[in-house]
């Protein structure tokens, strides 16, 4: 008994640990408002003007960093660090083959989203991780695709969600 509860205290550590370290790396301002950066005008690509493509993209983005996160998530390294290598090895079309949208758009997309906003979706992914051990992918659609990056409208769903 005095092993398990021994091991469930280390591991309550372990998170709070984890949770001070994503927490130190997001910028807040004076008004304890969170800084995403700098950028806030959508790109003057076709594709990002297209709502719906753009909200696509950005959702096929966060699911398969999300997916990268889980399957990473016993490998060395600070989140930030898994953040950022999930995000670039999420833009293949071998990952992004199963959106509505074409493999090229959603590559297209999806580093022209790295591009534009790197700092507020990356601010948002480590955001969520930190309230949450593993967001749900609603909780991450509206965190980063809503708040983070102007790329889905508050109440509109992704067409992979609504077809």
């Amino acid at each position: 008994v005095l092993v398990c509860l021994a091991a469930a205290s280390f591991a309550d550590s372990m998170g709070e640990m984890h949770r001070n370290e994503i927490l130190s790396e997001i910028q807040i301002n004076e008004k304890g408002e969170i800084i995403y950066g700098s950028k806030t005008e959508v790109p003057a690509d076709a594709l990002f003007q297209d709502a719906e493509a753009f909200c696509e993209g950005c959702y096929g983005l966060v699911m398969e960093v999300s997916q990268l996160l889980r399957k990473w998530s016993d490998e060395e390294g600070t989140m930030k660090d898994h953040v950022d290598a999930a995000s670039y090895a999420a833009c293949r079309r071998d990952k992004l083959r199963s959106y509505v949208l074409s493999p090229p758009k959603m590559v297209k997309l999806c580093t022209g989203i790295l591009v534009f906003y790197y700092e507020p979706f990356t601010t948002a992914l480590l955001l969520a991780y930190t309230q949450y051990e593993w967001p749900s992918q609603q909780h991450l659609l509206t965190a980063v695709c809503q708040k983070a990056v102007p790329a889905c409208e508050p109440g509109a769903l992704p067409m992979s969600i609504s077809r």
